[in-house]
């Protein structure tokens, strides 16, 4: 015992060394290991012992331990010493003599029950009676011992979140079984014993006894507990007892909870009265201490739980075909009791109420038409989640970011789900409610002045209608119709405002789109809202009018006010960089989406503003990112149809041309720099007036809008002079990079225009002699697109490009990689799976004939074997689908054809390709039901289809007489899959091969 002392006090002394450490460690195992363990760590429980609380721990680890893994193999006599070591330490905590800490008491706790899951009930059948003879005599202490002792039975034998075996699972049952015959009667009375007994002295006593009966609750006797003992005692305790109060709101949230068929549910719901329980208790929690706060979630839950059983029992019922009328009142009772819940001020207690509202909405849609009742419930739990998802008065918006914004912002967004759900569920009320609270709350505004509404029920009616734009259907601003005119009510205390303008007659015009729409974003643009000071208002204006501004189309009048919102004080050109960066971005949607074609009247203006904004050295006020996004909107307006050809023109060469000259100035600087430091703020600065040109071309959308802006010349000149700059001695990717993109949108821009340059661009993009894993990955996005875009055109310089581009992409995919390193061999997958999707596209895209041209035919065997080899080698499904798909284009295209094809391709499918689809199915790691596999067996199916409507019986003889033997395949096997070859039926062989697979791999 000795050694064993000292080891503890090695192992947990601050001043041991690692190797110490690791010595005593060591011999802690040695003895778990040993056959004298036992007998070693029983002397820590001995009468008068005199070990330490740390060499008590390490004992019971090791004890615990050898029953865990060794009860069996255990002599007669070392089982005894071990219920005698059991019974010594609950005597001496029944006589209060105990002084271990919890810790240990739980640790000698798991200890009891392992010993009790392999003795009861034939080895110890008197073990509950063992455990609870000295209940009454033994004090608090004591008592807690045996909740500890429950507790982890509960986890050791029922709680099915523990995984078990089979032959666990029936021993659990059994012990249950046994128990319920004989032990939960007792075990009811010696709960009513501790609640009774300790809820005043000692209240956390009787919690841990309430949570131990919560778990019970759930495969016990409901008898057991409910009944006239235990009821009213639960009842008078979320009354009277403060610190028990939430606990027993969770044991009748446990017996509301039990699994019972729907009429007798419902019959016990109802003699518990607990449909009024929740409404009854919950004004009586006064403060939000952590008690009261715990309780008030309690409640929540509970009603929650109840909400959700009663809806469960009633569609029960009605699967049976049994009456619910009766259930269908106490839900709507138990929807409309649980408003005041969840429309508490303390929003995680409101959070436990969503599962049932949200339940509440998929039964009336389930339903139908429902009692007189329902609409006013509908209507009070909207007006409840619109309450619910205002900001705190006290929210600090400068703090965005930590863990209350983050909280409130998912509690937004699950009330958001309840939200629009209301609207699917009746559109007409909701419509009424929302335009109800945005008119009293924005038509205020006007008379109230931009101070007199406080700003957390500003940006409220402005969060409802940015919602409305998600979820209220159909064309919300249609164009509008002539009719008898009309005007619209901006709400109560906003007046009227007319549909075409701030006021007047709309002369012959009606209310345009839907018109509950109109008004309500009417009455967000009525000029008072923009006033307010607050950035969370700012921020949400600019929000709404980013979704819903087709309204402007209609209503052009409107524009100015939201144009100043967007480039004013309170936009771009705010004081807090979040607002600023919201505004760039909002603004670049607004004119991209909704009104890049109306702004004709104010183009001039906004290029003036916008353009002081574009600070290519000095991304200080502005950062570079947000700086795209105005020049993104420039290249928009600019480009519009409000602009003149000729304009255009002219505006694109003064933004762009001293852009070019800046460029050429820091690449002739960067040349001849030192400096490490600043030849990279060099390359970022060339980089970012790159992304700036960009981003001026976001408005160009194809060739004919190119040539009509006569911007053609300017652009390719640009990007010729971005290709030169590229070689550049040091971070040449920062530059790359950009230029890269810059390519991807003059591809769309320039059109066919842009095949002269395409041979040096991509030379310039990727120095096949030096690259780099990431440097293929990215490049080849940009060959593809090529291909994809002009086809056959391309062809000549594919051919040039074709193989270089193949022997970099092996040769890095040759390199060894670190089987232990994740990151490297993603980056490999990642590549392999670029090389394959590059082939794919020049094949899918008519230029197969690359492969045979004789600048590459002599090595396409060898690039047909990768392809072979990423059919069946990597245990990847998607490289697997791209490999077999462009293998059955080939044979589609070559098979049978030998002056188009590859020589020899005829007999390289029968000896090559076809096995490899049997090699793939067949290999132990293809799993026949993943979902990625499936489509890989799709694509073999329609190869071995392609192969077989060419060569026929010459494939099949191949298989019966060749292939198949060499497997060698069963008979039977064998002749299914030339029944389904011969069908033509591509389900049929995907069937087939599936089968195979699961019959001779996976059985």
């Amino acid at each position: 015992m000795e050694r064993f002392e000292a080891a503890v006090r090695y192992l947990l002394a601050p001043e041991s060394d690692a190797g110490t450490q690791r010595q005593a460690m060591a011999y802690l195992e040695q003895v778990k290991a040993s056959a004298e363990g036992l007998g070693v760590c029983a002397q820590a429980f001995a009468p008068g012992s005199q070990v330490s609380e740390e060499v008590r721990f390490q004992c019971l680890v090791v004890i615990v331990h050898i029953v865990q893994n060794r009860f069996g193999e255990l002599s007669g006599d070392e089982t005894q010493c071990i219920k005698a070591l059991i019974a010594t330490w609950m005597g001496s905590c029944a006589s209060g003599t105990c002084t271990d800490p919890p810790h240990l008491r739980n640790k000698m706790a798991q200890l009891v029950t392992l010993v009790f899951v392999h003795e009861y009930p034939r080895q110890w059948p008197d073990f509950f009676t063992d455990i609870m003879n000295p209940i009454s005599s033994g004090g608090c202490l004591y008592y807690d011992v045996f909740l500890r002792i429950l507790e982890t039975i509960h986890e050791l034998v029922v709680d099915r979140e523990m995984p078990h075996t089979q032959e666990e699972l029936q021993r659990n049952g059994f012990i249950k079984d046994s128990m319920r015959a004989t032990a939960n009667g007792m075990l009811a009375d010696a709960w009513y014993h501790g609640l009774s007994t300790y809820v005043t002295s000692s209240p956390e006593t009787a919690r841990r006894c309430m949570d131990v009966i919560s778990k019970y609750i759930a495969w016990i006797s409901i008898d057991l507990i409910v009944n006239d003992r235990f009821i009213p005692l639960l009842f008078n305790f979320t009354r009277t007892s403060l610190e028990v109060r939430a606990a027993s709101c969770d044991v009748l949230r446990a017996i509301v909870m039990k699994g019972m068929d729907g009429p007798s549910k419902v019959a016990l719901l109802q003699s518990l009265n607990l449909v009024e329980f929740g409404a009854a208790v919950f004004p009586t929690i006064k403060d939000a201490d952590d008690v009261e706060n715990a309780f008030g979630i309690a409640v929540a839950s509970l009603h929650n739980s109840l909400g959700i059983m009663l809806i469960n029992s009633c569609t029960k019922m009605h699967e049976s075909g049994l009456e619910a009328g009766e259930v269908v009142h106490l839900i709507e009772t138990a929807a409309q009791r649980m408003l005041p819940i969840l429309g508490s001020e303390y929003d995680d207690i409101s959070e436990e109420l969503l599962p049932f509202a949200q339940a509440y909405l998929h039964f009336i849609k389930d339903s139908g038409p429902g009692p007189a009742e329902r609409r006013n419930n509908v209507s009070a739990l909207l007006h409840t989640v619109i309450s619910k998802m205002r900001y705190d008065p006290e929210f600090d918006f400068n703090a965005r970011g930590d863990q209350s914004d983050t909280e409130f912002e998912e509690f937004r967004r699950n009330l958001q789900v309840l939200f629009c759900n209301v609207c699917a569920q009746d559109l007409e009320l909701f419509l009424e409610v929302v335009t109800s609270v945005v008119a009293r709350t924005l038509g205020t505004l006007p008379a109230a002045g931009a101070h007199g509404v406080h700003f957390t029920d500003v940006e409220l009616a402005l969060y409802i209608v940015f919602l409305c734009g998600e979820c209220v259907p159909g064309q919300h601003f249609s164009a509008p119709t002539s009719g008898v005119s009309t005007s619209t009510s901006a709400g109560s205390g906003g007046g009227t405002r007319s549909a075409a303008s701030g006021g007047g007659s709309t002369g012959s015009m009606s209310i345009p789109g839907r018109p509950e729409m109109v008004e309500l974003m009417q009455l967000v643009t009525n000029g008072s809202v923009i006033l307010h000071p607050h950035s969370a208002v700012t921020l949400m204006y600019m929000d709404v009018v980013g979704r819903m501004g087709k309204f402007f189309r209609l209503f052009p009048d409107r524009l100015p006010d939201t144009l100043r919102v967007f480039l004013g004080d309170t936009g771009v050109h705010n004081a807090s960089a979040h607002v600023r960066s919201r505004a760039c971005y909002q603004f670049m949607r607004f004119v991209k989406m909704h009104v890049r074609n109306h702004l004709g009247p104010f183009v001039a203006d906004i290029l003036q503003t916008v353009q002081r904004l574009i600070t290519v050295e000095d991304a200080s006020f502005l950062d570079y990112d947000d700086q795209l996004f105005l020049c993104e909107s420039l290249g928009l307006l600019v480009t519009s149809t409000v602009v003149p050809p000729d304009d255009q023109s002219r505006v694109l060469d003064a933004m762009v041309s001293p852009l070019l000259e800046e460029f050429i100035l820091v690449h002739t600087k960067l040349l001849s720099e030192q400096d490490l430091g600043r030849q990279r703020q060099m390359a970022v600065l060339m980089r970012h007036i790159v992304q700036i040109i960009t981003a001026l071309t976001k408005g160009i959308s194809g060739r004919s809008q190119l040539e009509k802006s006569g911007s053609a010349e300017l652009l390719a000149r640009a990007l010729q002079i971005f290709m030169g700059s590229i070689q550049i001695p040091a971070n040449k990717e920062i530059v790359r990079s950009a230029v890269r993109t810059y390519m991807h949108r003059m591809i769309v821009c320039m059109g066919e225009g842009i095949l002269p340059i395409v041979p040096a661009a991509l030379g310039a993009m990727l120095d096949v002699e030096n690259c780099q894993n990431e440097d293929i990955r990215e490049f080849m996005p940009l060959i593809t697109q090529i291909i994809m875009k002009f086809k056959t055109k391309v062809a000549p310089v594919l051919e040039d490009f074709f193989l270089p581009v193949v022997q970099a992409s092996l040769a890095l995919l040759r390199v060894e990689v670190d089987p232990a390193d994740e990151n490297a061999k993603a980056d490999q997958m990642a590549l392999r799976r670029c090389y394959f999707e590059f082939l794919n596209c020049c094949i899918s895209n008519s230029l197969a004939g690359v492969l045979v041209a004789p600048k590459n035919a002599a090595h396409t065997p060898e690039i047909l074997s990768t392809v072979l080899r990423g059919g069946v080698e990597y245990k990847d499904a998607q490289s697997q689908k791209i490999c077999f798909n462009m293998l059955q284009k080939l044979i589609r295209l070559w098979l049978g054809k030998a002056e188009v094809g590859l020589a020899g391709f005829d007999d390289f499918v029968l000896t090559q390709i076809v096995p490899t689809c049997f090699q793939s199915v067949l290999k132990p790691d293809f799993n026949p039901d993943d979902g990625w596999s499936y489509l890989v067996l799709g694509e073999i199916a329609a190869l071995l289809l392609a192969t077989y409507s060419v060569a026929g019986s010459t494939l099949v003889q191949f298989l019966q007489n060749v292939f198949f033997p060499s497997i060698p395949l069963p008979q039977d096997v064998a002749l299914d899959i030339v029944a389904c070859l011969e069908s033509e039926d591509k389900q049929k062989v995907r069937q087939c091969l599936k089968l195979v697979s699961q019959r001779l791999v996976h059985r």
